[in-house]
């Protein structure tokens, strides 16, 4: 298992991978290979944290959750909520987009997070933040109720991804948090724990070697022929229309995203990527917006149905992830208390 003292490479590799799939999917403003990228992208991320997550000590995971999670999403929803006061009435115009641009009801969008009926444009990709919050509190839950037995974790959480997808069905209430998409996300935070335990107590091998790259680029295609075929999902709009195409697409793309990252095996630019993630989900939406507004690239980019506009958004979400980088390292750096990391404030004895 490729690993430094406190990071596992590949799983870092398999974060920068997901997350500019994130980027490049909402560059693109519809198509088939949108539709292809969602099938599986949100997932996969659910997959990756709940590998990464410990359960050793809960109450303090759940303090430190709460700084790292739910601290920058409100900072930078606020700040999102201001830009979007001007920027919003330019890509409205520019899209003839009906854009609700009033503070009042942004503002409450914010504290209720929930994106479902076209809710929180201020930054609709903040949805993501709340809705991991609230998986690892059930999955702390279950975890704690069940004494950490995955035998009994697994099935738990099948059936409240059932539960979640039944919810849906009947097009119950929207729920704050977007629970009903938690929900459904819990079973692959689960899975992503147990699979993280197994290869830890060496019972699953993954040895490095780009043959893996291999299982990894077939299971990935797969994932992107069901996307192709079946109709698109939309993760902030719980809108899963073809259950069985998503079950399909979300494990193909995930294990596939796992194989071809751990076939790399090591790279320093996009370890990077996969420790900041959060950096480039909190701010990669001002970016593309700009990108797909101002400038001759817009009306290439408009073109997401075509080779050569699909090459353009591609360009223009690595150029984004790279900008929210750049910015990212600069706050972590002189502001780390807008990542929610306070850890400057203490006093040195």
């Amino acid at each position: 298992m490729l690993q430094t003292k406190n990071r596992i490479l590949w799983i870092d590799i398999a974060k920068a991978i997901t997350i500019l799939l994130v980027v490049f999917g909402h560059t693109l403003r519809g198509g088939e290979v949108q539709r292809m990228v969602y099938g599986f992208h949100v997932p996969t991320f659910f997959l990756l944290a709940g590998m990464t997550c410990k359960t050793t000590d809960i109450k303090k995971q759940i303090g430190k959750d709460t700084l790292r999670i739910m601290v920058p999403y409100y900072i930078f929803g606020l700040a999102s909520i201001l830009i979007f006061l001007v920027l919003g009435k330019v890509a409205a115009e520019s899209f003839a987009l009906d854009v609700n641009t009033d503070l009042g009801s942004n503002l409450l969008e914010l504290l209720l997070a929930n994106p479902k009926g076209g809710r929180m444009k201020f930054n609709l990709p903040l949805w993501f933040l709340p809705c991991l919050y609230v998986t690892k509190l059930m999955y702390y839950g279950i975890h704690k109720l069940f004494r950490g037995k995955q035998g009994k974790i697994l099935p738990a959480g099948l059936i409240l991804a059932a539960l979640g997808f039944v919810y849906t069905a009947f097009r119950l209430p929207s729920l704050p948090f977007n629970f009903s998409v938690a929900l459904k996300m819990l079973v692959f935070f689960a899975f992503g724990q147990w699979l993280f335990r197994m290869i830890d107590n060496g019972k699953i091998r993954f040895k490095g070697g780009w043959l893996n790259c291999i299982p990894g680029v077939l299971l990935l295609v797969v994932a992107c022929l069901v996307g192709y075929l079946a109709p698109k999902v939309n993760y902030s709009g719980d809108t899963f229309p073809h259950i069985g195409a998503f079950v399909i697409t979300s494990l193909t793309g995930t294990v596939g995203i796992c194989f071809l990252s751990v076939g790399i095996g090591k790279s320093r630019a996009l370890e990077f990527v996969g420790k900041n993630t959060l950096a480039v989900l909190l701010m990669h939406k001002f970016p593309v917006l700009l990108l797909q507004t101002v400038g001759p690239q817009k009306d290439l980019i408009a073109r997401y149905d075509t080779l050569f506009g699909v090459a353009a958004c591609l360009v223009a979400a690595m150029s984004a992830l790279t900008l929210c980088l750049a910015v990212g390292w600069v706050i972590r750096r002189f502001l780390p208390f807008l990542f929610g990391d306070f850890s400057c404030f203490k006093w040195k004895k």
